[in-house]
């Protein structure tokens, strides 16, 4: 696959809408199969079909002609798409045929506490303890209730990081402060997503995700609209701004820095300041009432395969949960997107802590004032 190919499938697949698509014919429900059954890896029995919904489309659609290779007895799948992640909340609130949903951490934390997903059986599971341990301790924290884990992390998404224009810098940005650098009035962009504006200048005033006072993020970030040329939504036209130079420092995710020096030039780089950073985990749960729930825990614990680690960098570029992620990245990376990809030793990166609903609204109340 081209780097173009790469960077439009990438592009259609944040723009995926709901729509299915159907492998064979399906087969009748498995409903009496029943995940606190399994008490071996891979399980005796896991029904004929399986219904997926995942937003990272193209891997989803390649990885699942290799699952049903490995496992024979799926002899039908459904794949769908989604939006937003209110879709599969919604969804599964109801009569529904989902059995593995790749979702994110503040769905994922909010749907364990309100009992709309099913435990999983991790310590049976091959690929569990191939994750990374801060990881693991996260998983263990916000998406497990009684001892449980109800969601399996597979990829983790650095953003926010600084992606900048290496001509306008000696050295890499070391400091969240740079937003608020008047040097680069009009040179810079904010993120319009409430969480990536809020945590940026709690960094900035505090050093870590969840700040000490909320007002004081509000206050901080009124201070740094005027700075900013854009907030902005779709970072595809950031890194053509960042290319013709009319931007130079920007908050982005790391899978688009690559993106852009990739595609556009190698002038566009990206890094994690002194103060750290954090990366957001995207789990695969498997929602109460499936119909496939030990197929849709199984297609979990195979996302986790190095096949599918070379798939979603094919695809996406995306950071898998693995332990050893920068080596497997090293194997699929040629040495251009390993160099700007790799995740440097002396980055302080941690999981995101997914926000409580009292913090939710915090963030929704800063956001209105910030952006309208």
């Amino acid at each position: 696959m081209t780097d173009a190919m790469k960077r439009r499938e990438y592009l259609a697949a944040g723009a995926a809408v709901t729509a299915g698509m159907v492998a064979g014919c399906m087969g009748e429900s498995e409903g009496e199969l029943r995940l606190e059954d399994v008490d071996q890896w891979p399980p005796e029995n896991y029904g004929t079909n399986v219904t997926i919904w995942n937003w990272f489309t193209t891997w989803r659609d390649r990885i699942i002609e290799h699952f049903q290779d490995d496992y024979p007895d799926i002899e039908s799948y459904t794949l769908d798409a989604y939006n937003n992640p209110g879709q599969f909340y919604a969804a599964v609130q109801g009569d529904h045929s989902i059995d593995s949903i790749g979702s994110e951490g503040v769905f994922t934390r909010r749907m364990t506490e309100e009992g709309l997903l099913q435990p999983l059986p991790v310590d049976l599971m091959d690929n569990w303890d191939r994750i990374e341990a801060p990881i693991v301790e996260a998983s263990e924290k916000y998406f497990a209730k009684d001892g449980e884990i109800y969601g399996i992390p597979t990829t983790r998404t650095l953003i926010p990081a600084i992606a900048y224009h290496s001509d306008y810098f000696d050295e890499p940005p070391d400091s969240w402060s740079i937003f608020w650098d008047e040097e680069y009035k009009n040179k810079m962009v904010m993120h319009d997503r409430d969480y990536v504006m809020s945590e940026i200048a709690s960094w900035h005033l505090y050093g870590k995700q969840i700040p000490d006072d909320w007002d004081a993020v509000e206050e901080a970030l009124l201070e740094q609209r005027p700075l900013n040329r854009t907030y902005y939504q779709d970072p595809n036209t950031i890194i053509e701004l960042m290319a013709n130079e009319s931007i130079l420092v920007a908050p982005m995710a790391q899978t688009w820095a690559i993106i852009g020096h990739e595609t556009l030039t190698d002038k566009i780089n990206v890094t994690v300041p002194q103060e750290g950073a954090v990366y957001s985990l995207d789990p695969l749960i498997v929602p109460k009432g499936a119909p496939n729930p030990i197929a849709g825990a199984m297609f979990a614990d195979y996302a986790l395969s190095d096949l599918s680690a070379r798939i979603y960098w094919e695809e996406y570029y995306a950071t898998t949960t693995h332990e050893n992620a920068n080596e497997l990245k090293r194997e699929f990376a040629t040495e251009s997107e390993y160099e700007v990809a790799r995740w440097k030793d002396e980055w302080d990166l941690g999981p995101r802590i997914p926000y409580d609903s009292e913090q939710r609204d915090h963030l929704s109340d800063i956001y209105t004032a910030i952006v309208g």
